[in-house]
């Protein structure tokens, strides 16, 4: 026992340590070991492989005594369900997991309910009515308290709200495959194409800037003068081949036959109005340009050789399935089939693969821009003011 003359030292806390900003020291220590489905296909096939003994020493080193016999029979069990497990583990969604529930386990909503919430969906949409989630709420809870479900019971929580958008999700991907997938087989498609349209912006301005608190926003006109951005159409096909970007611009077709034949061999295509501004880009940039329709710019040496039918996927759009569309692809020899409009995040792989890296590069050559036009300004002793480099739209 300490003196007392000498102060006796403080006790160590005993409550839950802080662990921020802070690395643990040595392995996890868990009681239990994790095991996905392809792990436990691993494991199982290593053991047909070589031995019971050589899976129990790799994956399960130092279990001895009753470990080692649990460890055992661990592998018994999933041996005996080879086929589960094997099934489970070459599906993308379940690779991960180590237990799969069936659909509808552990939900208050019953299938039979909850299939009336995407039927009233589709009717607000047919209607024109945009539905948020807090409509989706608010039907979730009529449902519920038909059913006879209390508040207590039943709660629109965001994850149920999330899980639910997933799972329609999910249904609509697995039907756009199994269609597209027949459809290949009866018609015997070897090459398939997918197209997908985006806005490309002249100039990529920063959507958030940074400033002192309190600052006041500088409102800017965007009303009263003409468009700032165009639309680009994106092509590829099913081997990994990308094709030139399109531009897609309005513009009304000439009715005169030699005003068509001159625009074709003396303008590139434009009419009279636009080849102006067109040689002016061309005088500025190496690219050229040229004023072609997109179908027969891609498709146009298919007429009349009576080929093999090609599938083209793109969006749900009116102008995609006009009559005038329609007609051209049959004489094409191409079938023209619609992603699924609500769910182009998981049936439109365009809108990650290509479109996210373009936008990012076309920002990086914005951004490139203004660092060059600062540097000149700090040179000098004038103000700085931002200049856009788009070419001036002449009166038509």
């Amino acid at each position: 026992m300490a003196p007392p003359s000498t102060k006796a030292p403080h006790r160590k806390a005993i409550g839950r340590p802080v662990v921020k900003n802070c690395r643990r020291n040595g392995p996890p220590q868990h009681r239990r070991h994790y095991f996905s489905y392809a792990k436990q296909l691993h494991i199982i096939n290593w053991r047909k492989q070589h031995s019971m003994d050589s899976a129990l020493d790799t994956f399960f080193w130092g279990a001895e005594g009753i470990a080692r016999s649990s460890a055992f029979k661990r592998v018994l069990r999933w041996e005996h369900n080879r086929p589960h497990i094997t099934k489970m583990a070459n599906i993308p969604a379940t690779t991960t997991q180590n237990i799969c529930r069936p659909a509808g386990c552990a939900t208050t909503l019953s299938s039979e309910y909850e299939e009336q919430i995407p039927q009233w969906v589709c009717d607000m949409r047919s209607e024109g009515i945009p539905v948020s989630k807090f409509l989706l709420q608010c039907k979730a809870l009529e449902v519920a308290k038909d059913l006879g479900l209390t508040d207590n019971r039943f709660k629109e929580s965001p994850s149920w709200i999330s899980g639910f958008i997933k799972q329609r999700g999910e249904a609509a991907l697995a039907a756009f495959s199994n269609r597209i997938r027949q459809l290949v087989q009866t018609e015997a498609i070897d090459d398939i194409y997918n197209a997908d349209q985006t806005g490309i912006n002249f100039e990529y301005i920063p959507k958030h800037a940074i400033d002192r608190c309190g600052a006041n926003t500088g409102w800017i006109r965007c009303s009263g003068h003409e468009k700032d951005r165009m639309t680009a159409m994106l092509l590829a096909d099913n081997k990994g081949t990308k094709y030139p970007m399109f531009l897609v611009l309005k513009s009304r077709a000439p009715k005169v036959k030699a005003t068509v034949v001159e625009n074709l061999t003396k303008r590139n295509g434009f009419g009279p109005v636009v080849c102006p501004e067109v040689e002016e880009l061309h005088e500025r940039h190496a690219s050229r340009l040229y004023g072609n329709r997109i179908s027969q710019y891609y498709f146009g040496y298919r007429k009349d050789k009576n080929m093999k039918k090609i599938l083209l996927l793109w969006d749900d759009f009116s102008t995609h399935f006009s009559d005038d569309v329609v007609a051209c692809a049959e004489s094409l020899d191409v079938l023209l089939e619609k992603n699924p409009p609500t769910f182009k995040r998981v049936c439109q792989p365009a809108d990650v693969a290509w479109m996210k890296p373009l936008k990012a590069s076309m920002r990086l050559r914005w951004v490139t821009y203004l660092r060059h036009e600062i540097q000149n300004q700090d040179r000098s002793s004038a103000t700085f003011i931002q200049v856009a480099t788009t070419v001036s739209r002449q009166s038509r």
